[in-house]
């Protein structure tokens, strides 16, 4: 038998986005790391419903555009990208990190998946996480 277990976050628990783009907080990073994980995945991901204690963000949905993939019921793929975007003011950090809104949906085909869910994963995780911590 196996079990997930989370370290105990002591502190004020937030939610700050969710997974359908209602923004719940005015903390700049968490819509900021939502834009960034689809613009590091190239339009394949987005990491949203994003909530937790201080910067230490826990139980996040992935929305997917890969025909291949699916992350559960709150995966909206498409549907819950474009409302993110349709509440998202790029931010100070998103400016620094230079993404760009005009170019939201200007990707080729989001239904491509020629570098793979692994691939696409790996460059959030890897590093596009690290890119945005070291920001």
């Amino acid at each position: 038998m196996a079990s997930n277990v989370e370290a105990f976050l002591e502190g004020d628990y937030r939610k700050h986005n969710d997974n359908f783009g209602h923004v719940l907080t005015t903390d700049i990073i968490p819509p900021a790391l939502s834009h960034f994980s689809w613009k590091i995945s190239s339009g394949r991901l987005m990491l949203c419903d994003i909530q937790g204690v201080d910067c230490t963000y826990t139980d996040a949905q992935i929305h997917s555009n890969l025909t291949s993939m699916n992350f559960g019921r709150g995966d909206y793929g498409e549907v819950g990208m474009k409302k993110f975007f349709e509440n998202h003011e790029c931010n100070e950090i998103c400016k620094m990190l230079k993404l760009d809104q005009g170019e939201r949906f200007s990707h080729p085909s989001f239904f491509s998946s020629g570098e793979g869910l692994q691939a696409a994963f790996e460059r959030i995780v890897l590093r596009g996480v690290d890119l945005f911590v070291k920001f």
